[in-house]
């Protein structure tokens, strides 16, 4: 009986410890887009709206649009470091922090695209140290500039 109590706190107790609570911040995450230089670029922002610190998380870009895709070169960006190596770049979110990433591409010049193509195509994703998805969010703003 004693054992089963044990095994009842603990679990409680595990169930009920705090966890870091991440998310994006919706209204400054955009895509920027400059049809007549042909770039592209994605700006989003994840906070950690707990007290508690999130340490080596990762983010990555999904395209959604095969033509998007094809005109970016690949339909998974995965941030990396500086020196090329293909490691991601991690970063860590105290209690009430924010990050942001910015990605920028050239796409190819005859893509073609429409605001349309773009828009609600790119997923930024989070990934934690054991190369798990957190969570994604799929960016709704374009910012068109030409």
């Amino acid at each position: 009986m004693k054992a089963v109590l044990f095994l009842v706190t603990l679990s409680t107790l595990i169930a009920c410890t705090p966890e870091a609570e991440l998310s994006v911040d919706e209204d400054e995450s955009t895509i920027y887009w400059h049809e007549d230089e042909n770039l592209l670029a994605f700006h989003v922002v994840f906070t950690n709206q707990a007290s508690l610190p999130a340490e080596n998380h990762y983010a990555a870009f999904r395209i959604n649009d095969e033509d998007l895709a094809e005109a970016v070169g690949d339909d998974y960006l995965l941030l990396e470091t500086e020196s090329g190596d293909g490691e991601p770049m991690t970063f860590d979110l105290d209690g009430g922090d924010r990050f942001f990433v910015n990605e920028t591409l050239g796409l190819a010049e005859d893509s073609g695209l429409t605001t349309e193509q773009i828009k609600g195509q790119v997923e930024a994703v989070l990934l934690n140290e054991n190369d798990e998805e957190v969570f994604s969010y799929t960016l709704a703003n374009i910012n068109e500039e030409s």
